[in-house]
């Protein structure tokens, strides 16, 4: 009767052990992916596309900026994690801004990266110089929260930041 007293602890000591290693591998996130990772894939083009169709770009009353977060998610199947991108869409900003908000939290999903458009053209019909890539600003919030950015513009799309990273 003492030896199984005496190995009881031993053994529920190795189950915390057992389960607290589970526990740090299941939120063991991979690498996180780039920028060009994220614009390979269909539902992130396809939305980025959708994004520039909804800026209006070519009517000069209505153009707005779009944009949204890009999130990395996964899946277990069996022993192995399967993992695919989700697009968040955010509130449509203005002529030459938009607002982010807070990101979106979603079970098994991660945040990496945004993307938004700029609709204006390099000079518009007033003769106003409008800049095609990111901004100062957007650099600074894409090095703050450490996510890489992609713009979108009348000749395509441009990546920008941190070249990968989870958002912080």
């Amino acid at each position: 009767m003492v030896n199984k007293l005496k190995s009881r602890p031993v053994f529920v000591g190795a189950l915390v052990l057992a389960l607290l290693a589970l526990t740090v591998f299941a939120n063991d996130w991979p690498q996180a992916p780039t920028a060009d990772d994220m614009l390979a894939d269909d539902t992130v083009s396809d939305a980025i596309d959708d994004a520039w169709d909804d800026s209006d770009a070519g009517d000069k009353d209505k153009r707005h900026e779009e944009g949204g977060w890009i999130l990395w998610c996964r899946q277990q199947h069996g022993s192995e994690w399967q993992y695919s991108f989700k697009v968040v869409r955010v509130a449509s900003g203005g002529r030459s801004g938009i607002t982010p908000g807070n990101p979106p939290e979603q079970e098994n999903c991660r945040v990496v990266g945004f993307f938004h458009t700029h609709p204006n053209p390099p000079t518009d019909e007033d003769g106003d110089n409008w800049e095609q890539g990111p901004s100062e600003s957007d650099n600074n919030w894409h090095n703050r929260h450490k996510i890489p950015g992609v713009v979108r513009n009348a000749s395509g799309n441009e990546t920008f930041g941190p070249e990968r990273g989870y958002y912080e």
